[in-house]
């Protein structure tokens, strides 16, 4: 009886037993075998053990009966193992033409496979011409995007067979049928950017394949409601890869074709119906989508601003993403305010030129109870001066309207709705998932490494790494991560109840001397700095004063657990980031070199979390970062050595070029140049751990930012999962996410 062999719980019993059953499978299954071939070996193999619990009578188990279920399953999961792209496809076209067996293409007697080959083909094509694009996980999502939304197919099933990585980008291209219909789309787009970019490209080649000659009973509104949600997948996924988004383009174009009175914009107004990334930009009529007020009310008001604070209204505000919720623009001294998920406009006002300045006397507010709900005039007054005050004139009101508004848990929820990024940019947004995407991207990628720290390239030209594994370098098993990860969780739990510098280092010192944070319960590995730092806090030595100054002490022992700093630091002016940053980093490392090392990739991660392409952000830091660190008088013999990061186009340098050792410079360069020569999130912790030689750090460092720009459904399922401690650092990442909202 599983249950009383140690396991608390008869369903923890149950899943052990279930997971034996596999793995049976797993261990005899030989290529060619059928799923009866396997049943039958089964079966044969002894009695029919079964489980059960004395607490709870009805938990019982048969593995027989449990072999028959999976069977057929399990093997087909093993056919896809390994199997070439032709394979796949095979394997999966077949399974999708039994679950979409009774299902037409509209309006036609044609199989709706035709539909899905047809998006499969343009994934195809697409994967020539696009660089760091797993094909084979594209094609699986590809031919499986409807299944769930079309089919009595379950999750369960989709993760059994698929794994848990296809489940999650499937459930993204799934409608959720429980919202109202207009909110649909936007819902499955804002989940689909969480997503690897191959999802992206699928929900644009579904699109491609769907922009065909419009059905002849479709109406006027069905015909321009369906090239309208094309517009909107375009401007929201075109950066997830250009090949495909120039494909939908066109096909939008040639859509007008179809029936001149279809197309109701512009095509060239397509670029610019939302786009990715709109900072900086004048905000127009074409920016966004927007639909006028429909019943007008007056309501007066007084509000005077100068001639600069004029030039920066007339700017208007374009959202960069959906949880920034408005969009303003001006045309002819008329501000125009509308919400961005549904266009609706909700305010307008008129600027007056009155003396040595403008005023607005008088805004007009929606109140059509279909498209806003309020009808209190002074709540509408507070409204628009709180929108025109921070998101015009980036005056930060924030606090004010949070200490006047905001007194529970719904009222936040409320202004959440309201006013999004907005109002909680700076200040109460819970950021547990992005702090969940940092520690889980560090700890993934430097848990990919430890097997292989230490191996030259070349021997990891000829044997890569390519899925995580275990054994190697310290004989430990698969998950296991090392002294990076566990010093990122120390400094961490250092911030849950309030940055602590004191507190980091005992922790510091906890996880060298009593194994605190360390994966399976001893510490393998130690930086040579980090240990003679360590020592001198425990000779009582104060924290920003322990780490190494010599130049030769320039290793990558501050950078490597410095991530978690980002949450504190955030939103603080540059010279404080940088003085947090000087004394966190020198707890181990005290070098100049270091701290900008720490200073420089924290910048960047900030600008990640502000929703900022990795491009973008690159090029704007090489202005930003010089200039700060001129402004700080730092000696420039000691900005010199990131030459290649502030100077020049690292992505651009060759490989052998790009260096691996436990150098700080060359961690930093590596990690940037990996980063910005991939598309994902695994194909960046890949290359950097295929660097060779300080592979469990460069993985760390590399897959710390990659985590924060991609999220953590990018991080593949089974190596999240083999991850030491998951629990714990979930739990890590749920504490320090509540602890930034006090």
């Amino acid at each position: 009886m599983y249950y009383e062999k140690g396991f608390k719980t008869p369903e923890e019993a149950l899943r052990r037993a279930k997971r034996l059953v596999e793995l049976y499978f797993e261990e005899n299954w030989k290529p060619g075998m059928d799923y009866g071939t396997v049943k039958a070996m089964y079966t044969m193999y002894g009695e029919d053990p079964v489980i059960f619990s004395d607490n709870n009578e009805n938990v019982k188990f048969s593995a027989w009966n449990y072999a028959e279920q999976i069977a057929m399953p399990i093997v087909f999961r093993l056919e896809l193992k390994n199997a070439p792209t032709q394979r796949i496809y095979q394997l999966i076209i077949k399974f999708v033409a039994e679950k979409h067996i009774d299902q037409k293409l509209p309006s036609t007697e044609l199989p709706y496979l035709v539909h899905l080959s047809n998006v499969a083909m343009e994934i195809l094509v697409a994967a020539q011409h696009s660089k760091d694009f797993n094909l084979d996980f594209a094609l699986k999502v590809a031919l499986l995007h409807d299944v769930m939304e079309d089919t009595s197919v379950t999750s369960e099933e989709i993760s059994f067979i698929f794994g848990d990585a296809v489940l999650e980008s499937v459930l993204s291209l799934t409608k959720n049928s429980n919202l109202p219909k207009e909110e649909r789309m936007m819902d499955s787009l804002k989940r689909i950017k969480r997503k690897r970019h191959e999802v992206w490209a699928i929900k644009m080649a579904d699109r491609i394949t769907n922009l065909q000659p419009p059905p002849k009973d479709w109406t006027m509104k069905k015909r321009n409601e369906y090239v309208e949600e094309a517009i909107l997948i375009y401007g929201h996924l075109h950066t997830g890869n250009p090949y495909l988004a120039d494909r939908l383009k066109a096909m939008i174009e040639d859509y007008k074709g179809y029936d001149r009175n279809t197309f109701f914009r512009d095509p060239e107004e397509i670029t610019a119906a939302i786009p990715e990334k709109s900072m900086g930009k004048i905000a127009s009529m074409k920016s966004w989508k927007n639909l006028p007020i429909n019943k007008p009310k007056r309501i007066d008001i007084s509000l005077h601003f100068t001639d600069a604070q004029y030039s920066k209204l007339t700017r208007g505000l374009i959202p960069e993403q959906m949880e920034d919720k408005w969009f303003i623009f001006c045309e002819k001294d008329w501000l125009y305010f509308h919400r961005s998920w549904t266009g609706y406009g909700l305010f307008k006002g008129q600027l007056i030129k009155e003396g040595d300045g403008y005023l607005i006397k008088e805004f007009w507010a929606e109140r059509d109870h279909k498209k806003y709900t309020v009808e209190d005039d002074n709540n509408d007054r507070e409204t628009i001066s709180f929108l025109i005050a921070r998101g015009l004139l980036g005056i930060d009101v924030g606090d004010m309207y949070a200490d006047k508004n905001i007194k529970s848990g719904v009222d936040s929820i409320k202004s959440w709705s309201l006013f999004g990024n907005l109002l909680f940019t700076s200040q109460g947004l819970d950021l547990s998932k992005e702090m969940r995407s940092a520690l889980f991207g560090v700890a993934v990628g430097n848990a990919m490494g430890v097997p292989v720290e230490y191996k030259s390239r070349e021997d990891l030209k000829i044997n890569p790494i390519t899925d995580m594994v275990g054994y190697g370098t310290y004989n430990l098993p698969p998950g296991t991560f090392s002294d990076d990860s566990s010093l990122t969780f120390c400094l961490a739990e250092a911030q849950v109840d309030g940055y602590d510098l004191q507190k980091a280092a005992d922790n510091f010192i906890a996880w060298k001397d009593t194994n605190f944070w360390t994966p399976l319960g001893s510490v393998f590995d130690i930086g040579i700095t980090t240990g003679k730092a360590i020592q001198r806090l425990k000779e009582g030595i104060q924290p920003d004063l322990a780490g190494g100054m010599e130049e030769s002490e320039n290793g990558n022992g501050s950078l490597m657990r410095i991530l978690p700093l980002l949450f504190y630091i955030k939103d603080m002016p540059v010279n404080d980031r940088f003085q947090v940053i000087r004394e966190v980093s020198s707890i181990t490392h005290r070098h100049i070199r270091s701290v900008i090392a720490c200073f420089y990739y924290l910048e960047f991660a900030r600008l990640i979390l502000e929703g900022k392409e990795k491009s973008e952000i690159y090029f704007h830091l090489q202005d930003q970062v010089i200039s700060f660190l001129n402004s700080m008088s730092i000696d420039p013999i000691e900005i010199s050595p990131f030459d290649r990061l502030l100077k020049q186009d690292i992505a651009k340098v060759p490989e052998d070029k790009i260096h691996s050792t436990g150098y700080v410079i060359h961690t930093l360069e590596a990690g940037i140049w990996c980063l910005l020569t991939t598309n994902s999130y695994q194909s960046a912790v890949l290359k950097a751990v295929n660097l060779g030689e300080d592979t469990d750090t460069n993985g760390a460092v590399t897959g710390g930012l990659a985590g924060l720009l991609y999220g953590f459904n990018s991080i593949p399922a089974d190596w999240a999962g083999r991850l030491a401690r998951r629990n714990d650092i979930e739990d890590l990442a749920i504490r320090l996410g509540l602890s930034t909202r006090r």
